[in-house]
């Protein structure tokens, strides 16, 4: 079983939910580090390199709570307040708010041609 597949079934989530939660704490990670740079985050959202970044960040970040909760180790189905606080922890897990990293130099570039790219549009307008 993957650690997606371990995460999905043991919070009792849908794929559309576990989906979801990645793309929004993308999307909450990038405003929460290029505030009032709305056009920078619309050009970097739609970068392949962006998202293949943010998902190993995730990824990583799956390991860590898999290993800091022990799920794998639980075998009955969580319910109740157990179940919620295993969701809380995951939540916490990922917070993009509190969530430090480092960008890699592959994602440094795209963010320098990101806005390269959104000065020249804007520049065209003028």
């Amino acid at each position: 079983m993957t650690n997606k597949e371990l995460i999905i079934k043991s919070l009792r989530i849908t794929e559309l939910e576990y989906a979801a939660l990645v793309e929004s704490f993308a999307f909450d990670w990038l405003c929460s580090r290029l505030t009032n740079l709305k056009c920078v985050i619309n050009q970097l959202s739609k970068s392949k390199l962006f998202w293949d970044w943010w998902k190993n960040q995730w990824e990583i970040r799956d390991e860590k709570y898999i290993r800091d909760s022990n799920i794998a180790l639980i075998t009955e189905t969580l319910e109740g307040n157990t179940l919620t606080m295993a969701r809380d922890l995951y939540r916490d897990t990922h917070n993009p708010l509190t969530l430090t990293v480092k960008l890699n130099v592959l994602i440094r570039k795209e963010l320098v041609n990101v806005i390269d790219h959104t000065l020249k549009i804007e520049e065209a307008k003028l």
